[in-house]
């Protein structure tokens, strides 16, 4: 092989692995050239899309489908399920894009917003409440989603230190890490303007493989969509 290789891998999902027809033997080190596929982990599970209201002492309930939502999309999904329940002038979701904050305007007199019993309060900055008649603005910001971060992994590389809750220093297989730069359902593509050489753990690759988490080492999910990597291998 030569002193420098570009490798690319592609597959559904957050992890995949690549076998090297022929392996790459000597001393190397490696770098994240490029990375494209679609903002699709969700921030609405089974465990955060359900918001409940009350209409004239009738506890109603909207639940959101798993995905990811951004505030616009979600006060979108709240007037079309209101409407859809005969409740369109019930209340209405908006946001204070100053603050960060989240505002629900509950405009029927018999209205209520039961926030503290809905399963998705954290998104919207609450943890919990009963919301009558009138403008209420979030306690805390909204929070979209909890992946601050995501990590790019390869098995073949000696990645960052990283600190455990011990406080204790380990070195993980990080190669790079980066923040979307689009809003969720979008396309994400990566490609740094300077490369970061990690050095390579092993004197001989036969394999390669790459895999996402966020920030706390979790597998991100996207949903079995397209993931490129673009991976450049020099001699040191």
């Amino acid at each position: 092989m030569s002193d420098e290789n570009t490798l690319i891998i592609s597959g559904a999902g957050t992890s995949l692995k690549k076998e090297l027809d022929v392996p790459i033997a000597g001393d190397y080190q490696i770098a994240l050239q490029g990375l494209s596929t679609y903002y699709s982990w969700p921030n609405i599970t089974a465990t955060n899309n359900v918001l409940k209201y009350t209409v004239g002492g009738t506890q109603k309930s909207i639940t959101f489908p798993p995905g990811a939502y951004d505030m616009k999309a979600m006060a979108s999904f709240i007037t079309s399920e209101l409407r859809r329940k005969g409740d369109d002038k019930a209340f209405r979701l908006g946001a204070n894009t100053n603050t960060l904050k989240a505002v629900i305007d509950v405009i029927l007199a018999n209205c209520v917003v039961n926030i503290g019993d809905s399963t998705i309060k954290s998104i919207f900055g609450w943890t919990t409440g009963n919301l009558s008649k009138g403008t209420h603005t979030s306690p805390k910001k909204v929070n979209i989603t909890d992946v601050n971060e995501i990590l790019v992994h390869c098995n073949i590389a000696k990645g960052v230190y990283t600190a455990e809750s011990s406080g204790r220093l380990s070195r993980q297989t990080v190669l790079a890490s980066f923040y979307p730069n689009v809003a969720p359902g979008y396309k994400v593509n990566i490609e740094p303007r300077q490369l970061f050489y990690s050095p390579v753990n092993t004197p001989l690759i036969k394999e390669v493989a790459v895999w996402l988490t966020n920030q706390d080492n979790k597998p991100l999910d996207n949903g079995e969509e397209i993931l490129s990597v673009k991976l450049h291998i020099k001699a040191v």
